[in-house]
């Protein structure tokens, strides 16, 4: 969960630091790269709701007996 997190969270900083380079980018013809980091944040956000969900849903362990 925690690499989950923090790949989403670099995502999210990878695309609002490519925000400050958008004309750059449009010289270059690589405005793939600002909607690929937009994309990868939200595909994250989604999989962590996913997994988030699916904890809260888990059934519980069962104990052996002693």
């Amino acid at each position: 969960m925690r690499v989950a997190v923090a790949g989403t969270a670099l995502s999210l900083v990878g695309f609002l630091v490519l925000l400050f380079f958008i004309p750059a980018l449009r010289r270059a013809d690589a405005m793939v790269w600002l909607w690929s980091f937009l994309a990868a944040f939200l595909i994250g956000l989604w999989g962590l709701g996913i997994a988030l969900w699916q904890g809260k849903t888990r059934l519980p362990e069962r104990r052996k007996p002693s």
